[in-house]
């Protein structure tokens, strides 16, 4: 990248994760939040959108049964995705298979993909202790504004909202770039820093990611409902990797 497209990117960086931080729970819901569509829009930015969908997609598995509905999700695993694929990119990775989630099985190439997972949901976690310390902050603001509203200023509830979507969208987009900074210097030296027995860990987690996936998918629906969600599941991916191979 020139100089002008990586400030280009890290600025985007920014603006996907506090958008997609408003999409979550504040404002629409369209899901564009969620990793896959997450990091497609984060390899959109920086130039990589097949590549970007790799690591999305298997995030995606992982935090299936972890829905966005009101205050119920504890993870931010959209800044997590928005970030660290975006810096991966950024530093220079890119899967020799394109867009293919089947380059996490095929050997060298997989053990980038697993540490990806494992930087997402590092990051994920730490981005929810946000949210949660965001949602108090709210639950102050709510009843200072209680005050307010018993003695007639009905105006304060307008800017209330407008404080907890800045807010909301401040986090999002700051989250994003810190991750994506971070991990885009540290991608360089990634492969050096990590030892032949770690990449084979690495390597096998996206294999993992699938079963788990599939469990989580028939705990939520329960297990007699939840097989022709799978048999469809699975016959659309031994599709989809038939045509992609």
């Amino acid at each position: 990248m020139s100089g002008l497209e990586l400030w280009l990117a890290w600025g985007g960086v920014a603006l996907v994760g506090a958008l997609l931080a408003l999409d979550e729970t504040s404002l629409a819901q369209t899901w564009l939040s969620q990793p896959l569509p997450a990091a497609l829009l984060a390899g959109l930015v920086v130039g990589e959108p097949a590549a970007a969908l790799v690591p999305g997609f298997f995030m995606q598995l992982i935090v299936l049964g972890n829905l966005p509905v009101g205050a119920a999700s504890t993870l931010d695993a959209t800044s997590a995705t928005v970030g660290v694929v975006a810096g991966a990119l950024i530093g220079g990775w890119n899967p020799p298979e394109g867009g293919s989630p089947l380059v996490a099985f095929s050997g060298e190439a997989a053990w980038p993909v697993g540490l990806q997972m494992v930087l997402m949901a590092l990051a994920s976690l730490a981005g929810g202790r946000l949210i949660q310390l965001q949602r108090q902050a709210h639950l102050a603001w709510k009843l200072a504004a209680y005050r307010r509203i018993r003695d007639g200023d009905f105006t304060m509830v307008d800017r209330l909202h407008r404080k907890a979507l800045v807010v909301a969208a401040a986090r999002g987009g700051a989250m994003s770039l810190l991750i994506a900074a971070v991990v885009a210097i540290g991608w360089s030296w990634s492969g050096d820093a990590v030892p032949a027995a770690g990449r084979e860990i690495l390597a096998r987690l996206p294999l993992v990611a699938v079963p788990l996936a599939v469990a989580t998918l028939s705990e939520r629906f329960g297990h007699p409902r939840a097989v022709p969600v799978l048999v469809v599941t699975v016959g659309l991916g031994l599709a989809a990797g038939w045509w992609l191979a």
